[in-house]
């Protein structure tokens, strides 16, 4: 091994390389030297902005293969990247022949690299806040199911693979050169690829390469961010429920896995959302609604609720984990933009009865019906501003807003550190405040972003609590994660 250096950068090779071409794409900040596929990658800037360039043709420090496989494998990652679609995925420019190998471009992504070869990046992902891991999750969990439905199988896919921005919450998968086109076996044996990620058919020359391996892969990918790949129980910070559909993911017998990734997440999700028991409940009534609720009429299935509810209260149970499915006090406001009663402080129960024109059957046949909506209500992107000093002390002023105490007059919010604003699954919006202690949701819909974000009174928009907010970013994703209690205002 030996080191070079380029733009004052230093790195390792296996042996010397002429590296002046990538002059022409601009002057390096940064070397990926660490990959064993025999590619090495560069950050390089130029007027325009920045490029990562991944390039095979040399002998790196850490490949001790053919250097002309690894350029025809380079090669042959093109159409993959030309073909799969995804936000997380790293948006792929252009190709060309150059310096006796061959090199591939594309736009830069900022972030830290999950892998363990970056160790001060490693350690900073595995320090992250639960909440934080469980973004990260869900979304390289949505990257496969994409992957899933292109019919394309996920090789060589792990947590090198994928890199995390801390500012912007962004996650980008970076690498998916081994990803084949299904169907397709395993022709080498021993696939490319991390054997913390590998499942046991991709050690089997003439083993199916399928959905059922990615389902063991993205299981194996939640132990790693969550643990850093130990597989015990009693280092797993979230519930056993949780616990066991990774495990059951993972499962060396395929016939053992979920079939599907999109059932693992599903399951995942359930799991996740094990504390709200009253989904649960509700669920369990609805298949027999006479033995729970001694007929099939709706008023005993709200009275039922209340109590549960108060029970609930009184053993302090909170919701926290992820925000949707949203928790069952938002559907009395579900209820009413649904049904367009106009009446969501009357309750859900009023505004059922009220639009089946009091037939109790019927009013409980329709609640079952909007309470499976209401189960799949997601959102499709967010907006989220950091709170600045002036917007913190609006709100502890109280120009626009307040609360009565037996005390006085209170700030709506303590310690409020930052604001979203939620485009649903709906034509409605919602607004959520986070402090530093917990994470509060306004009871109503808002009928436009810009009511959301807005000064107006009834209902108040963000401005009204906090006043001018100057920045806003917007991220793409179906769910939020807290590890803070989650509440309605």
């Amino acid at each position: 091994m030996l080191y070079q250096e380029i733009d004052g950068i230093r790195f390792k090779m296996g042996s010397p390389f002429d590296f002046s071409f990538l002059k022409k794409y601009g002057k390096v900040f940064r070397v990926y030297d660490d990959q064993d596929s025999g590619n090495i990658c560069f950050g390089v800037e130029n007027q325009e902005g920045r490029l990562f360039v991944k390039f095979a043709g040399a002998q790196t420090a850490e490949y001790d293969g053919d250097v002309s496989e690894a350029v025809q494998r380079l090669k042959a990652t093109v159409p993959v990247y030309q073909s799969i679609r995804h936000r997380a995925l790293i948006r792929y420019r252009a190709s060309e022949e150059i310096a006796h190998g061959f090199a591939m471009i594309f736009d830069w992504a900022d972030g830290e690299c999950m892998g363990r070869m970056y160790e001060e990046s490693h350690k900073i992902i595995m320090n992250l806040p639960t909440g934080e891991k469980l973004q990260i999750y869900a979304e390289v969990m949505d990257f496969m199911i994409s992957v899933a439905k292109m019919d394309y199988v996920a090789v060589d896919f792990y947590d090198g693979s994928i890199l995390y921005d801390l500012p912007t919450k962004k996650v980008t998968v970076c690498d998916i050169d081994f990803f084949r086109k299904s169907p397709t076996v395993n022709d080498m044996g021993r696939m490319w690829g991390s054997s913390r990620f590998m499942s046991p058919e991709e050690y089997e020359l003439g083993a199916p390469l399928d959905e059922l391996t990615n389902v063991f892969t993205i299981g194996r990918m939640g132990f790693s961010i969550f643990t850093d790949s130990d597989f015990s129980l009693e280092r797993w910070p979230l519930s056993e429920a949780a616990f066991r559909v990774l495990e059951k993911a993972a499962s060396p017998e395929r016939s053992d896995r979920y079939t599907s990734i999109a059932e693992l997440k599903a399951e995942w999700l359930e799991a996740l959302n094990n504390e709200k028991s009253l989904h649960r409940m509700i669920r369990q009534i609805q298949k027999r609604p006479g033995m729970y609720l001694g007929s099939n009429t709706l008023t005993p299935l709200s009275h039922f609720i209340d109590g549960y509810r108060a029970a609930e209260r009184d053993l302090g149970v909170n919701w926290h984990g992820s925000l949707f499915p949203l928790d069952f006090y938002f559907m009395h406001y579900f209820a009413a933009f649904q049904l367009k009663t106009d009446c969501s402080s009357a309750g859900w129960c009023y505004n059922v009865l009220m639009f089946c024109h009091g037939d109790e059957e019927k009013a409980l046949n329709l609640f079952f019906d909007l309470y499976q909506e209401f189960m799949n209500l997601r959102m499709k992107r967010y907006w989220k501003a950091i709170l600045t000093k002036e917007n913190i002390a609006w709100n502890d002023e109280m120009k626009r807003c307040r609360t009565e105490t037996m005390q006085g007059p209170e700030p709506i919010y303590k310690n409020p550190v930052a604001v979203y604003v939620l485009e649903l699954t709906i034509p409605a919006y919602m607004l959520i405040v986070e402090t530093i202690n917990e994470v509060r949701f306004e009871p109503w819909l808002f009928s436009s972003i810009k009511e959301a974000k807005g000064n107006g009174c009834i209902p108040c928009g963000a401005e009204s609590y906090f006043g001018k907010i100057g920045t806003w970013e917007e991220y793409e994703a179906d769910n939020l994660y807290f590890d803070k209690v989650i509440e309605m205002r």
